[in-house]
């Protein structure tokens, strides 16, 4: 009888926590009404002038981002469905924590509220699975490794420097 107690009690426990980061994820999406994805080339090769700080990303100024077209491989702006998608996605849990020492970031998630200020970002290495995040994205920003194929799907096609 103590095993079931103990299996019914971390069940709950965990399925709290999953209904945390969802709330998290609904909460964030809530005035959310443009995504940006920029691909670019590997941020670590940029010349030290446009890429001051390599481990994280500093590119807004006047809630804009700024990266010289040179380094642009893809940007897009997702539709109100895309970013639906976007958000119930991020809803599915990533538990691999394990995390590479390298950051070769080339892919940037920009949200807009509706006065078009930035929310948040997250910046991904899809490589090494390391990503720098704004702190209110911290929560569900890992969720982003299971996205390959969705941002594919949304027209991003430049994954590595080899492309």
């Amino acid at each position: 009888m103590y095993k079931i107690k103990v299996l019914i009690i971390t069940f709950l426990i965990l399925n709290s926590c999953k209904q945390m980061e969802d709330n998290s994820v609904e909460l964030f999406f809530k005035d959310i009404t443009n995504v940006e994805i920029y691909a670019y080339s590997n941020r670590t090769h940029w010349k030290i002038e446009d890429n001051v700080d390599f481990r994280s990303f500093k590119n807004f100024k006047n809630n804009q981002v700024f990266i010289k077209d040179i380094y642009i491989k893809n940007k897009i702006s997702l539709s109100t469905e895309q970013i639906k998608e976007l958000k119930n996605s991020f809803k599915k849990e990533y538990n691999d924590d394990s995390v590479s020492a390298c950051y070769n970031p080339r892919h940037l998630l920009v949200f807009y509220n509706g006065k078009n200020n930035i929310k948040g970002y997250i910046e991904v290495c899809f490589e090494c699975t390391n990503l720098d995040a704004s702190k209110n994205t911290r929560k569900f920003a890992k969720n982003i490794f299971l996205m390959k194929d969705l941002i594919k799907k949304l027209g991003i096609s430049y994954f590595d420097d080899s492309e």
